[in-house]
């Protein structure tokens, strides 16, 4: 499998993974002018949306630590996309909104980290 399909496949997983969560997914792979949002996730009771960082991983070194592999750069790009998204669907406007990140290993979930940044 290569990188791309590894990198979405490990995407599937989490999304599966995080709808035992009451999560429901409203985009896969979102993009807009600022960059791209790997998962968005809603979860209603609560009025939150999720932005999920899904890091898809072969190796167990590289697995270790993935909360320093989100850049600030790469976290304003989230916080900047998630931003227009919530301006082009006004029914989110007064939700909350969350920063996760999700390691993926070996097609399993290793590691879930909510609320890995706050801007």
């Amino acid at each position: 499998m290569n990188h791309f399909k590894y990198g979405w496949y490990s995407e599937l997983i989490a999304i599966e993974y995080l709808e035992k969560y009451n999560l429901v997914c409203l985009e896969h792979r979102y993009r807009n002018i600022y960059g791209e949002i790997d998962v968005i996730m809603s979860h209603s009771i609560s009025k939150t949306l999720v932005c999920v960082e899904v890091k898809a991983r072969r190796n167990f070194f590289a697995a270790k630590g993935q909360e320093e592999l989100v850049s600030l750069k790469q976290q304003r790009r989230y916080v900047n996309a998630i931003l227009l998204y919530i301006s082009q669907n006004s029914q989110y406007e007064l939700w909350a909104v969350r920063f996760d990140l999700l390691v993926v290993f070996h097609k399993k979930v290793k590691e879930y980290k909510q609320n890995a940044w706050v801007t």
